[in-house]
């Protein structure tokens, strides 16, 4: 799956690039623990070792797993998934690095992502936000999906997933919706999902991260692999270094 996201391009202005999630890796990451098959899994398990009795592993089996599962809105479902698949068309084909050179692509992505968002508020505004028993983990998934490539919905979507059971929402894709909107809000992230790539493209940090100390603790009681995992993940899949935020002197 590739679930990129940049800020490359407002209202044809050109911006700093920015990586302002690396949910591809993470997708990549979990479903290789959910033992799902995709064209990741050949980059994702050379980084990440199958402990299922891990505690980021155990929590991203039970919230992929779908097997017997019943959800109450299969139309929904299905609408969510489409659009979802839609996000994710848009952007295939380009490298994120040669995506944020390219204008005529931004401005598709972005057009693409409006009519996307329009569509996921009219399902909110019905339903309210999708959750696993209304539309299945993959449902969920795909509502999270075009919010959180939507400044519009993000901070609306995270409120609304906050309120729901745990049960019911992704913890990985909650942490990294929180992540993004502290980011838009210029505070620092917490769970380290949010990198940006240097002015020559040629390498990647993390933006600023709270209690760098506790990181790992953080991103596993939400279902994200460990910072080693990730940063074996983002080197393999974008081909550049990426700095380590623990190296970084006080």
């Amino acid at each position: 799956m590739i679930h990129f996201g940049m800020r490359s391009f407002v209202n044809g202005r050109r911006l700093a690039p920015t990586v302002l999630l690396a949910a591809g890796l993470i997708c990549a990451a979990t479903s290789v623990a959910a033992g799902q098959s995709t064209t990741a899994d050949s980059i994702a398990t050379a980084c990440i070792e199958r402990d299922t009795s891990t505690a980021w592993q155990r929590l991203s089996e039970a919230w992929g797993n779908e097997a017997g599962a019943h959800w109450t809105n299969a139309a929904l479902r299905e609408e969510l998934i489409a659009l979802g698949d839609s996000d994710q068309a848009v952007r295939r084909g380009l490298s994120v690095a040669d995506s944020m050179r390219d204008a005529g692509f931004a401005r598709r992505m972005a057009a693409r992502d409006s009519i996307d968002a329009a569509a996921l508020s009219r399902i909110v505004a019905r339903y309210g936000w999708p959750t696993r028993s209304m539309v299945g983990a993959r449902g969920a998934d795909a509502a999270f999906l075009v919010a959180q490539h939507n400044a519009s919905l993000q901070k609306t979507a995270l409120r609304l997933m906050r309120a729901l059971p745990r049960s019911e929402v992704s913890q990985a894709n909650l942490a990294m919706l929180e992540d993004r909107v502290l980011v838009g809000e210029g505070k620092s992230q917490r769970y380290a999902t949010q990198l940006t790539f240097s002015a020559d493209g040629k390498r990647m940090s993390f933006q600023p991260i709270d209690d760098v100390e506790h990181l790992d603790a953080r991103r596993a009681a939400a279902g994200l692999p460990p910072l080693t995992s990730y940063l074996c993940l983002m080197r393999v899949m974008y081909g550049r270094e990426v700095d380590d935020p623990r190296a970084r002197k006080p």
